[in-house]
């Protein structure tokens, strides 16, 4: 299935398609609590990735002298 799936196997004794048939039979995605956690994971991760992006960019004035570098090297 996937390295998820195979790790709750491994670690709990159940797969990602037991978790699917669960959460349907216990109608957990109706579940407000459970939808306020979810909407908090994905807008974290969603910071997260945009923070880890603002990192990895290089800063303007960077950028224009590797820009005149390479001008220069032709």
């Amino acid at each position: 299935m996937s390295k998820t799936s195979d790790a709750l196997l491994v670690e709990f004794g159940f797969d990602l398609s037991h978790l699917s048939r669960a959460s349907m039979h216990y109608k957990l995605e109706d579940n407000e609590e459970l939808k306020s956690f979810r909407k908090i994971v994905v807008a974290q991760k969603e910071s997260e990735e945009v923070a880890e992006l603002e990192r990895a960019t290089p800063p303007p004035e960077v950028i224009q002298e590797i820009i005149k570098e390479g001008q220069a090297l032709g």
